[in-house]
């Protein structure tokens, strides 16, 4: 995407980024990442702000409201990223220039446009620091409060393949589960 940025897509489709510095390697994560989930990463970031409903409609009120209210400031958000290690502070930084290059070449190629965005008559918007620290406390705050079993997961994995003889076999027993 970039001179010192290189992204290859494995038979899968999954980018990996080579780069020579922290900021150019998180340029290619955010500029990949754009490429294939723009709309999510929009969503998350619109919903850990608080102006989901702006998006997507009155729905998205309530979980506003208390986004709102449970959110931290713009104020907050900056004190995080002051208090950041400088590789912290570059990779953000890396991502969001990546996420936003992704964005600008949108008005070249309209038709990269993920189809939500027409559903919806809205037009992606540039990401900010704040934008990225939002979702970042917005996705531990749900993963910590909504996920976390992923110890279980690994427990319950173990069992079904000791009882079932194989891996092959407890994967497909869990899977069921």
């Amino acid at each position: 995407p970039k001179a010192g940025v290189t992204v290859y897509r494995d038979s899968y489709g999954v980018p990996i980024v080579y780069a020579e510095t922290v900021r150019d390697l998180w340029y290619g994560v955010g500029y990949s990442i754009a490429q294939d989930r723009l709309f999510l990463m929009d969503a998350v970031r619109r919903t850990a702000l608080g102006t989901l409903a702006e998006l997507t409609g009155c729905g998205a009120v309530p979980a506003d409201l208390q986004a709102r209210v449970t959110g931290y400031d713009e104020a907050e958000y900056q004190a995080f990223f002051d208090r950041a290690t400088p590789d912290a502070k570059e990779a953000v930084m890396g991502y969001i220039e990546g996420a936003n290059a992704w964005i600008a070449s949108l008005a070249s190629n309209p038709d990269a446009i993920p189809a939500e965005y027409a559903l919806l008559t809205s037009q992606p918007q540039p990401f900010t620091v704040r934008d990225v620290l939002a979702a970042g406390v917005y996705i531990t705050r749900f993963v910590a409060a909504e996920g976390g079993n992923e110890f279980l997961n690994i427990e319950l994995l173990k069992t079904l393949t000791a009882r079932y003889g194989s891996p092959r076999a407890g994967k497909d027993a869990f899977q069921d589960l």
